[in-house]
């Protein structure tokens, strides 16, 4: 007989994590040694159970969630993760790929989606939502990873020399990134990118 996966489940809300447990109990060759309802409580579930896969939810409180996957998946590299998040954002989805996590599903989707993810992250896939894929690819398209990075910082209000500093170019660089992304954008004002970005899902924190 072959040995059960260990899974955790992470989420803050009680309510999703008693529907998850429900239909993984249901299903065969999982077995469930965890839960956690915030992202300090992730870190230490995992530490203690040594989990084969953790299923979460992105937006937990406690800590930042990018920062806590990357820690856990250094630590602990055969470690894979279900990322379900209600955020429509290409640039967060390109985040948590390149920790990497193994698969990036929405929270709107089924319960048969997270089980058929569950199948084939066992098997060494990489499962995304078809919504994911085309908020990459629509990323991919608009803008090079260094011009989604000074677009973010744009839009938290950095100047052109914060900028130049948090990533080690120089303000003539940081200027020439900003003026090409004004362009490709067609927008005139932070103000007016901000607002290109939240309705197009550019933005790293949703």
């Amino acid at each position: 007989m072959a040995s059960e996966t260990r899974l955790i489940i992470a989420d803050d809300h009680q309510l999703l994590r008693d529907g998850l447990r429900l239909t993984l109990e249901a299903a065969t060759g999982y077995h469930i040694v965890a839960e956690a309802s915030n992202t300090a409580m992730l870190e230490q579930q995992v530490k203690e159970h040594q989990p084969d896969i953790v299923v979460s939810d992105y937006n937990m409180p406690s800590g930042n969630m990018l920062e806590v996957l990357a820690r856990l998946k250094d630590d602990k590299p055969d470690l894979k993760f279900i990322i379900l998040t209600g955020v429509v954002s290409g640039t967060l989805y390109k985040q948590l790929l390149d920790i990497p996590v193994d698969g990036v599903l929405l929270k709107e989707g089924s319960m048969d989606d997270i089980l058929n993810g569950l199948t084939k992250v066992s098997q060494g896939q990489t499962v995304l939502s078809d919504i994911v894929r085309e908020q990459i690819d629509r990323v991919d398209e608009i803008l090079t990873s260094r011009e989604l990075e000074i677009m973010n910082l744009v839009v938290k209000g950095a100047s052109n020399s914060d900028i130049s500093s948090t990533l080690f170019i120089s303000p003539k660089t940081v200027d020439n990134h900003r003026s090409n992304i004004f362009k490709k954008l067609g927008v005139r004002s932070a103000v007016e990118l901000a607002e290109y970005a939240r309705k197009n899902g550019l933005l790293s924190d949703g």
